[in-house]
């Protein structure tokens, strides 16, 4: 099965509308936020795999190492930004404002995430660098080894 068909590509946004609306269930019983938490242990779980083979998958040739590497920095700084976020929100507030501002951090992100697919999507119907990607399967990338290789045979 190829991931890259439309609806491969429509999960994360699934994934992501869902586990934010689970906030809102959380006070509802305390089975219940057990069964958001534990959903969001396996989600957290999953997400570094899944997030570095995309990360690969897309990555120019040669520069998969790189591409992973400021993955998991990336990565690392979410978790980071985020348990700095929720030291502050505990020392200024209770703990029962953490869902609220959880989900107001998760709406922005969400919104981010939108105006920037909005902004990604092409007038023509050709997928987002379709070109540069061409130019990179068959080596005319400055960057790439395929470039100095065939610029070395020329010369």
């Amino acid at each position: 099965m190829k991931l890259s068909c439309p609806r491969w590509s429509r999960t994360p946004s699934a994934v992501f509308a869902g586990s934010a609306a689970s906030l809102l269930l959380l006070d509802l019983h305390l089975s219940v936020a057990v069964v958001v938490i534990a959903g969001w242990g396996v989600l957290i779980g999953l997400l570094p795999p899944v997030f570095q083979m995309h990360l690969l998958r897309i990555a120019s040739p040669g520069r998969e190492a790189a591409s992973g590497a400021i993955g998991i920095t990336v990565l690392n700084l979410g978790i980071a930004t985020g348990a700095t976020l929720g030291g502050a929100v505990l020392d200024n507030w209770q703990a029962g404002a953490l869902p609220a501002v959880a989900a107001a951090v998760i709406a922005a992100a969400a919104f981010g995430l939108v105006v920037n697919g909005l902004r990604g999507r092409p007038a023509t119907g050709e997928s987002p660098g379709a070109d540069y990607t061409d130019a990179v399967r068959e080596g005319d990338d400055p960057g790439s080894a395929g470039a100095l290789d065939s610029s070395a045979a020329e010369a």
